[in-house]
């Protein structure tokens, strides 16, 4: 009797813990928030589930899913010491986190992180937000991985990271590739200052001095 009993426990408990408020995408969530998650685009997923009446189960898939890159994360941002209490740091976890879930490779955010130093977390997601960009059109990973390099060495401020990566994406759409995209971008190769040599070129990009504030 002990051996049936323990089979069908052993078939049933699962549909049990299916029905249990533990179960319950809420209650999911309040357990990686005590996981010390940032919670937030956790409950703008369960929102958007929620609104297009996708069944629970469905929805706990792409909660765990974007969980596993808050955690994937959380672990690139401490290796390059940063500190996860600072609101703006609490920023850059979830745009990492959205970037890789968007399908950008670990190792380019990984190099771009490394390559931060001193460098401000605020402009790190400007730099990550301009390479979901190329992401979503479709860009190879050496061109994007180049561009966003390049930026970071540019240390272009966010409006002038908007200009280059629009810009950006148009040569890219004309065909340009890798390096080749710089010259027609800047009118010049890769990292020989921020802007074209005279002023402005065709992407827009003003000039400025190195000791510019931005």
């Amino acid at each position: 009797m002990y051996r049936i009993g323990f089979v069908v426990l052993l078939f049933v408990s699962p549909l049990i813990r299916c029905d249990t408020p533990e179960s319950s995408p809420e209650a999911r969530i309040a357990v990686w928030e005590a996981e010390g998650l940032p919670v937030a685009p956790l409950w703008e997923r369960l929102r958007e589930g929620r609104a297009k009446n996708v069944s629970d189960e469905v929805i706990l898939e792409a909660l765990d899913l974007r969980a596993r890159h808050l955690r994937e994360a959380r672990g690139l941002l401490e290796e390059q010491s940063f500190s996860l209490r600072s609101p703006v740091v609490q920023d850059l976890w979830t745009t990492v986190a959205r970037v890789r879930e968007g399908g950008m490779p670990p190792h380019m955010i990984e190099e771009l992180l490394s390559k931060a130093g001193g460098q401000s977390a605020g402009r790190l997601i400007s730099l990550l937000e301009a390479g979901e960009t190329f992401q979503l059109v479709g860009m190879d990973e050496e061109t994007s991985r180049m561009l966003m390099t390049d930026f970071f060495q540019r240390s272009l401020t966010r409006s002038e990271l908007l200009r280059a990566s629009r810009s950006a994406r148009q040569l890219y759409a004309e065909g340009h590739r890798g390096e080749a995209l710089l010259l027609p971008l800047y009118g010049h190769g890769p990292g020989r200052g921020r802007g074209p040599p005279e002023g402005r070129g065709g992407n827009g990009m003003r000039r400025h001095p190195r000791g510019d504030p931005h």
